[in-house]
Parts: structure tokens; C-alpha cells; sequence
């Protein structure tokens, strides 16, 4: 899905959420799961593989509540992070 960067992103990024600073055994132990990374302009999941756009510069590790707040933003039109 992010065309072999996933783990070189959370690594470049401290194993750390970029919005609130979640690290990711903190966030392993609060929702028994991995760190999330996002596609910052939007173009991964439900993307067709070719318009997928799975550079570094695109890539940003956040927590779930970070990720899901910031898909939120993005439905009610405003999409960045506060």
C-alpha cells in the first residue's frame, strides 16, 4: 500500500505521530494495534495503483485519533491539522 515506505516513514519520523506526538508503543498499548501512516495529499487508500502517490514527502506517521480527525477535516472541506 505505501509502496514499501510505511516502515521507512514511521522510522524517519521517530516512530512518532507527527500531529500530537503519540509514540508507537504508546499507541500499541492504548488500541492494540500499529501506528497509522498517511498519504498527505490524499492519494492512497480506494486510489487506483497508479495514482497512487506513495513518495517519502507524502507520507506522514500520525495515530489512529489523529488520522481519523484529520480524514474528518477532509470531509468537512478543511483538511489540516489544528
Amino acid at each position: 500500500m505505501f509502496g514499501g515506505n510505511r516502515e521507512k516513514v514511521i522510522q524517519r519520523d521517530n516512530e512518532t505521530c507527527q500531529a500530537c506526538g503519540m509514540t508507537r508503543q504508546q499507541h500499541y498499548e492504548k488500541y492494540e494495534r500499529d501506528i497509522t501512516v498517511d498519504h498527505t495529499d490524499r492519494r492512497g487508500r480506494g486510489v487506483p495503483i497508479e495514482q497512487k502517490n506513495n513518495d517519502m514527502d507524502n507520507l506522514i506517521t500520525l495515530c489512529i485519533s489523529c488520522h481519523m480527525r484529520k480524514d474528518g477535516q477532509y470531509n468537512n472541506g478543511n483538511g489540516n491539522l489544528e
